[in-house]
Order: structure tokens, then sequence, then C-alpha cells
């Protein structure tokens, strides 16, 4: 009798505790989901549509479009005072492409140059500064600046887009004063002096599902030289865990303890 009353005494609680963190999860889940700057709809076929949100300069936006009629191609869509960075193209499927932008202070124009039927949507997320304006990184990878493979955990899924960010510089050289980062080498403080490709014809950073140093240019690119080290770029996934590894031309004189992080985020 006593255990019979003990479990029914139990059963309340245990059921409160539930509802509190069914509560508390359903509270949280807008903080994790992935928060637009502005959005917006324009008819096709009508005027350019001008966003309202300046984009502020040098900081990094991603820029999503949708088209429920799957009408859009990388070529039909054209952005105006802003910057397509990373590899300079849009990424996605004929109802979705994404594009990582570069703000230069005013706010964007979209203008379909392709005819398109019906309505698309426009969304503008904020990338920088950290952090980002997105759902939670699916996996962090640190990445060794030597010549050294590294797979990410998380297995992406064909054909999905994912954001990858990689973070922070490191020592690679040039008697211990050196630095790289994702696609930069022997930079002064102001990017003065910044290395895309090198010596041997290397294309200095951090590479990709590649893993032959001749290869240049890389497949995937991070955009302009940023003073804090953040760059994004667009990844299609394979089915596969990512293979990351730092290009260098020689990596006898890198530091054998710093790392550069890469972060793999859903798009929204």
């Amino acid at each position: 009798m006593k255990t019979i009353r003990s479990a029914r005494f139990r059963a309340p609680l245990v059921l409160t505790v539930v509802l509190l963190l069914a509560t508390y999860l359903s509270a949280l889940a807008p903080a994790l989901a992935a928060t637009p700057l502005e959005t917006a709809k324009y008819k096709a076929g009508a005027a350019p549509g001008l966003l309202k949100t300046p984009l502020a300069s040098g900081q990094v936006y991603l820029l999503k479009v949708t088209d429920p009629a799957g009408g859009l191609t990388p070529g039909s869509i054209a952005v105006t005072s802003a910057t397509i960075g990373d590899n300079g193209q849009w990424t996605g499927t004929a109802h979705t492409l994404y594009a990582i932008v570069d703000g230069v202070g005013t706010p964007i124009t979209v203008k379909p140059v392709k005819k398109l039927a019906g309505t698309i949507s426009v969304a503008v997320y904020r990338l920088s500064p950290y952090p980002p304006q997105l759902s939670p990184a699916l996996d962090t990878v640190k990445v060794p600046v030597l010549k050294i493979i590294v797979q990410s955990k998380v297995k992406t899924r064909k054909g999905v887009v994912y954001i990858l960010q990689c973070a922070g510089d490191a020592r690679t050289g040039g008697g211990g004063l050196g630095r790289g980062d994702a696609d930069y080498m022997d930079y002064q403080a102001d990017g003065h002096g910044a290395a895309d490709i090198g010596d041997n014809n290397t294309d200095y950073g951090m590479g990709v599902d590649d893993t032959d140093v001749k290869k240049a240019p890389r497949h995937y690119k991070w955009g302009p030289w940023r003073a804090d080290h953040t760059y994004y770029t667009l990844y299609v996934g394979t089915g596969k865990p990512i293979t990351l590894m730092f290009f260098d031309s020689v990596y006898s004189d890198n530091s054998t303890t710093d790392k550069l992080t890469v972060r793999v985020y859903p798009t929204p």
C-alpha cells in the first residue's frame, strides 16, 4: 500500500514537471529560430523592390529569395546597393535561392531580371557581427593550420544548402609574425598586404571538400578580407560529412596549436 500511495503522489508531480518543461521549450523556440531583419513580397514583373533596412557597411548578411512557382535560377535576381560575397553567386533551388551579401550602408534593391510568375518573397538575415541571426550551429569543428584533414561530425543532406562560418586567425609562418585566416595570409592589422593566392600558386585558406593544395582556386571561397577574421560561405550538402583542410604552400613554420573554428549552420 505504501508503494501504491507513493506512485499516486508522484504522478501529478511528474505531469507538472513535464508541462513546465513543455512551456519552457515553447517559449525558447522563437529565440532558437533564425530571425530576419526584414521581409518583403514583390509581384513578379513589378518595379524593383527597395528594402527599408540599411545594411551596415562592412557587415555580412544572408539574402533569401523564395518563389512558390519554382521559377528561380541563379541569374534571375539582381541586387544593387550591396555586393554578393563568398563565391559571388546565388545558391539553392528553383524555389529558394540564397546569397551572402556585404552591406554598403544603404538598403538594397532586389530586381527580378528574368520573367517570373506570381509573387517572390525576400528575407534578410544579419550574419555579422557574431553571433549571426541564425538557428544554433549544427556542428563546430576546430581545424589546425597544418596539412591535416578534419571532418565534421554532422553528415550533410545531399542538395541541402548550409551556411559555413570560418572564424579566427593563426600563426602561419614569416618567422612567427605571419598570420592566416579563412582566405588570406601575411596581412597587416589593416589588411594591407593580404595575400589570397601566394607561393607555388597556392590558394591560401580553409579548403572545403578540397584536399589538393595544388588546386587553385579552391572550390569554396570566403569573400573579401575582414578585420574580425569571421567569414561565411554557402555550402551544398553532399550526403557526407564536410571535409576541411587548411591550404598553405609550406606548413613547417605554422603553429602546431593554433586552430580556426568552422561552424555549420542550417539555412532559414
